[in-house]
């Protein structure tokens, strides 16, 4: 036992006794953090949206969460309305949402051809999105507690064809069964 820690004594004091330790550890500490850092981005950039089937499958859900977002908020608003009470709502929209994406064109003498512009990043290469464009509902169900008065009724047609620019005949409210 006695040359174990003989062995170790001798070890830490050759360490003490090299020049600016300090600045080796730092640098050993650094380089430990770095090498860490740049292994968990390159595992996250092969597995972030490499294929167009995960992209896929993100921009629907996207989409699907905005949509579910436009229903939840509708269904609180209306609720609000004086006699209303508690609501449900369902919005039946025409499509989903769509991207417009910007596109290069190059021009020869035999014509012009275009591609879309693309971006690469950590998460992959993908098109550059120049806006969206948001569906448009075309029917709406309500079901509300106070809609059996004809008041609380008009009351939410008047506000889902403000709202979603859906004509009256395209909403159907119905009174929430007790």
């Amino acid at each position: 036992m006695t040359k174990l820690k003989e062995k170790s004594k001798g070890i830490f004091d050759r360490i003490r006794k090299i020049k600016h330790i300090h600045w080796i550890i730092a640098g050993i500490a650094i380089a430990v953090m770095l090498a860490i850092y740049f292994s968990s981005f390159f595992s996250s950039r092969s597995s972030v949206g490499a294929s167009d089937n995960n992209n896929q499958q993100n921009v629907s859900t996207i989409a699907g969460d905005y949509l579910r977002q436009k229903e939840e908020r509708l269904a609180f608003i209306l609720s609000q309305i004086d006699g209303v009470g508690r609501t449900e709502v369902f919005i039946s929209w025409e499509s989903g949402i769509e991207s417009v994406i910007a596109f290069i064109t190059n021009e020869t003498s035999g014509g012009s051809s275009s591609a879309p512009a693309i971006i690469t990043g950590p998460g992959g290469s993908r098109p550059i999105v120049l806006h969206e464009i948001l569906p448009k509902a075309t029917g709406v169900i309500v079901v509300a507690q106070g809609a059996g008065e004809m008041r609380v009724r008009l009351s939410i047609i008047n506000a889902v064809t403000a709202t979603l620019d859906v004509s009256a005949d395209r909403i159907s409210v119905f009174a929430m069964r007790q």
